[in-house]
């Protein structure tokens, strides 16, 4: 192989690996718990629609629980009802040819005592979209694992 060749395969090979490194990274998630928190004996989630919400993300978050067995409500303001926790959560859309969300960010707060026990969040950049709803789900499978 020339000379040539080889040093235009080598630039071929140093773009295309930097440009896949590139696509590939910018992704993240977080799902923590307060220490010594009732947070995994909490069974019935009440989660509190957002005010600016016009796309139902507190419904997908309560098919989420759903789903993996927890007694889950939506609704807006506050909850009426006995609930062990009170989920919110704030959304970040960004727009790259099309409108996507790009973050969602869970809280979960103590009925009992009032205080955040556990938070979450889940990113995706523009080349890794994720749905409000495929958001939820990481976010509750970093919480909970798999459905019960």
């Amino acid at each position: 192989m020339s000379r040539s060749r080889l040093n235009l395969l080598l630039a071929f090979l140093v773009v295309f690996v930097g440009f896949g490194s590139a696509c590939s990274t910018g992704a993240g998630r977080y799902a923590g718990t307060l220490p010594n928190s009732r947070f995994f004996e909490m069974q019935r989630f009440y989660v509190q629609k957002a005010p600016q919400d016009e796309r139902g993300i507190h419904v997908m978050i309560r098919d989420e629980l759903r789903r993996i067995g927890l007694r889950a409500d939506a609704g807006e303001g506050e909850p009426k009802g006995s609930y062990d926790a009170v989920i919110t959560y704030a959304d970040r859309w960004s727009w790259d040819l099309s409108t996507y969300c790009s973050q969602l960010t869970l809280y979960v707060r103590d009925t009992r005592t009032g205080f955040i026990t556990a938070t979450g969040w889940s990113y995706r950049p523009s080349i890794a979209r994720k749905t409000a709803a495929g958001h939820a789900r990481v976010i509750v499978s970093e919480w909970f694992g798999s459905p019960r």
